[in-house]
């Protein structure tokens, strides 16, 4: 198999941002997205609205009394980012080994894939890291609806 075929290489970048992806929403799925993570951001998303429509309506007794929520909000807040920063790291740390795969393959083939419709910051012609990002996205989007819960 040649790996320089442009047809294999858009195909093993495809499978590349897919495997990437998959890792990274598994380990958000089990390491972030836990009962009490869902809670707490259910939570923050009410007293969200709750101080929204005070603020709206100018409700000074109600912005009063959601002091004490918002302050235990900032706090859910801190916590849920830490835990959240957790798999990135590893993510982060598989990426730069994807990077250093991809490139050493594909870096010198320089932009082989022609977009029909020129999109905006990446053009008409792509190099292997416009379509790992291009393909990641699709990946992204479609393994978040499936592996984690809307929040």
């Amino acid at each position: 198999m040649n790996l320089h075929d442009p047809l294999i290489a858009i195909l093993v970048i495809m499978v590349v941002a897919f495997i990437m992806n998959l890792i990274s929403n598994v380990l958000n799925k089990y390491l972030v997205y836990t009962p009490d993570y869902i809670e707490k951001k259910k939570f923050i998303s009410t007293v969200r609205k709750e101080y929204m429509e005070a603020t709206k309506r100018k409700d000074e007794k109600q912005l009063k009394k959601l002091e004490k929520k918002i302050q235990s909000m900032k706090k859910m807040e801190a916590e849920i980012s830490m835990k959240a920063f957790r798999p990135l790291i590893f993510t982060f740390g598989l990426f730069w080994l994807m990077w250093w795969w991809l490139s050493g393959v594909y870096g010198e083939m320089g932009a082989f894939i022609v977009m029909p419709i020129p999109l905006p910051y990446l053009g008409s012609a792509l190099n292997f890291f416009g379509w790992y990002i291009l393909a990641s996205f699709w990946f992204g989007v479609l393994l978040r609806k499936l592996l984690l819960p809307d929040v």
